[in-house]
């Protein structure tokens, strides 16, 4: 098995980056973007030739593990920087030509929260200062939260006919019980004795994939919490730092775990508000990745029950990357317990939860990912005598052994043909003698990749003053007769190719530079004898 399908502690995480960081000193670098509330380092992971400038290539960023208990979207990062680094022979102008900005854990304190406790954490648990509020927590001290369940005549809820340890909704016309009501395990913060409300929520939970300025919205009961404002948490807030300050990423790939998806933008708002030159390359982009990954393409305004309402989702990353970076922007979902289960994710959303739950259970018989456990008799200091079992959220969200091979291999798929999709420069110069001293040059920019300069339309339509330069400089003993020594110029097309002419006097060194945003600096010189 590779020792990387694995969940990773904190302290695990930080070992094995620090001794890849000493294997691969000329391709790859360690450092944080932050430190955490409680203490830990946000890594992250560089990988491209070090010997090149940065500042010299165009940037890829892959994020994961936004979500507390996603663990396996962290583990698909760190196989993708294990595999780049590992075959570096054969993704040499890769290498040279783009960084690769990686950050595998996003959300450091909220994965060791979850690994540590494994109850919900959806990005971090906020307390709230209230009389009664319901949190989760491990209440038997067997080291799992799961469901609690007490007997009740008028409960929603009953067994599972043929599976005791899943419990399923009780239908209009079931009369005979036994009926139990169910929540979650955990307790009532600051309890009053007798008040047993289990909807009110004693913390928040903060999603920091709802942190994003694009379609933000205070969250929508206090179960939740979007934040203060859009970057709010300090882990968003780092991440938009740091894209803020590398001007040259041109792409954003996000690794999360829920039923095998592919998203593609827009989410929340409908293609036609974007330029329609962007919509038909995600268009055909996405049904690339549908057959390289395997995974349904879809907006993630589809990736809902069927016969539900699209979503619109609020502070979305990926939405905030396109609309407002122009970044090409994928994000993934490397499925979960039910995906691990041999479901699909149409399967999903259109069965029965009762049907799905059955089918979970089945795979945990056969193969051990243990899900579902027997009801156990427990005495509860502030609910009496319940039982505790059923359910655990926290290991429906993890996957099974079996699928890191196809998680990582999807992944790997993505991000390289995303990555061949860049823009790629190479200057050419050319001169001819016109006259005594007076020679002609004639600088071609080339772009061979797919992308133009600018990415998308959106990022010119959002940054409109971010232009391409070009910069002519002359040695000693050369100045320039005609032509500007700095310009700003237009974009260049995928494919395409842009020509600047100089007159130059003298004998000397002619240098040339091209550089914008997402491409970086390219430079070419000849002498002029």
């Amino acid at each position: 098995m590779n020792r990387l399908y694995k969940t990773f502690t904190y302290e695990e995480l930080t070992h094995h980056l620090k001794e890849t960081e000493k294997r691969f000193p000329g391709h790859f670098r360690l450092e944080s973007l932050g430190q955490t509330e409680d203490g830990r380092q946000i890594w992250l992971c560089s990988l491209g030739n070090r010997q090149i400038p940065d500042e010299r290539k165009t940037g890829f960023l892959i994020t994961a593990n936004m979500h507390s208990a996603e663990l396996s979207g962290c583990s698909s990062a760190l196989c993708f920087m294990e595999y780049l680094l590992a075959n570096q022979a054969d993704h040499r102008q890769l290498l040279d030509e783009v960084v690769f900005h990686v950050v595998p854990r996003v959300n450091p304190d909220g994965a060791e929260d979850c690994i540590v406790t494994r109850r919900d954490n959806r990005s971090k648990r906020i307390m709230l200062d209230r009389p009664n509020g319901f949190v989760t927590g491990d209440e038997d001290g067997n080291g799992l939260v799961l469901q609690m369940r007490w007997p009740d005549k008028n409960g929603k809820w009953k067994e599972h006919p043929k599976d005791p340890r899943l419990m399923i909704e009780r239908k209009p016309e079931d009369t005979d019980g036994p009926y139990y009501e169910v929540a979650m395990e955990g307790h009532f913060e600051n309890w009053d004795g007798k008040t047993r409300d289990f909807s009110r929520p004693g913390c928040q939970h903060a999603d920091f994939n709802r942190n994003w300025p694009a379609n933000w919205q205070p969250s929508e009961w206090d179960g939740r919490t979007f934040g203060d404002h859009p970057l709010s948490f300090l882990e968003t807030k780092s991440l938009a730092d740091f894209i803020f300050r590398q001007r040259n990423i041109f792409a954003s790939f996000s690794i999360h775990n829920g039923p095998f998806a592919l998203f593609r933008v827009p989410g929340y708002k409908t293609p036609d508000a974007f330029p329609s030159a962007d919509m038909r390359m995600f268009d055909a982009l996405a049904k690339e990745g549908e057959k390289l990954t395997g995974f349904p393409a879809m907006p993630i305004s589809q990736y809902v029950y069927k016969g539900a309402n699209p979503v619109r989702l609020p502070g979305h990353f990926p939405d905030w990357a396109y609309e407002y970076q122009g970044l090409l922007t994928f994000e993934i979902e490397l499925g979960n317990g039910e995906t691990s289960a041999g479901l699909s994710t149409d399967e999903i959303f259109s069965r029965s939860a009762e049907d799905v739950k059955c089918k979970v259970a089945e795979y945990q018989n056969k193969c051990g990912h243990v899900i579902f456990h027997p009801w156990k008799t427990f005495r509860h200091p502030q609910l009496g005598e319940i039982e505790i079992g059923g359910e655990s959220l926290f290991d429906l969200f993890q996957i099974g052994q079996e699928l890191y091979p196809q998680i990582t291999e999807s992944t790997r798929k993505m991000v390289l043909y995303m990555a061949d999709l860049r823009p790629r420069i190479a200057i050419e110069l050319k001169k001819s003698a016109m006259a005594e001293n007076l020679h002609s040059i004639t600088a071609t920019v080339r772009n061979t990749g797919y992308l133009g300069t600018r990415i998308t339309e959106q990022y010119s339509k959002f940054f409109p003053h971010k232009k391409p330069l070009c910069r002519a400089t002359c040695g000693k003993g050369l100045e320039l007769a005609e032509g500007l020594p700095f310009e700003e110029t237009c974009h260049i097309p995928g494919r395409s190719y842009l020509e600047k002419h100089y007159l130059v006097r003298g004998r000397g060194e002619f240098k040339f530079a091209f550089e914008s945003d997402k491409t970086g600096k390219q430079e070419a010189c000849c002498p002029v004898l």
